[in-house]
């Protein structure tokens, strides 16, 4: 388990099953890419360099206040509603008097990285799917 900024420990494992949970019903076909996904991230070991890609990527969404960028990714819907999932299970937690100028301040600066980890993020998710697909042949 990873902490999150606040230091909390996080189950991104228990965040996942339960973002799982809310696909629409055509999600949940076990040939569904985010099924499919989210199998994979059940059955990883808790310690998967995965989980870490995902903690950073949601914390820094926090920090911007948007959802990891992951259009076109196999699964986004299931990592959509995994930073939801997040986003109420830890909630982002922000400095003792911080102006509005210094939380927009806050935010801009995090955009670069928001950016870099939405596409490791993405690029991580492609290799696990790549894979099953690779074990199917």
């Amino acid at each position: 388990m990873a902490p999150n900024a606040a230091g909390t420990k996080v189950d991104l494992q228990a965040v996942m099953a339960a973002a799982a949970e809310q696909l629409d019903e055509h999600e949940k076909a076990p040939t569904h890419a985010s099924t499919v996904l989210a199998n994979l991230l059940a059955h990883a070991p808790s310690d998967a360099h995965v989980f870490d890609v995902l903690a950073h990527s949601y914390r820094v969404s926090q920090a911007c206040g948007l959802p990891p960028g992951v259009a076109g990714i196999p699964g986004k819907n299931l990592l959509s509603k995994g930073y939801a999932e997040y986003a109420v299970r830890y909630p982002r937690v922000e400095p003792e008097g911080i102006t509005d100028e210094q939380r927009k301040e806050m935010k801009l600066n995090a955009m670069g990285e928001w950016k870099d980890l939405s596409d490791l993020l993405g690029n991580a998710v492609k290799m696990l799917m790549s894979r099953v697909d690779d074990a199917g042949k």
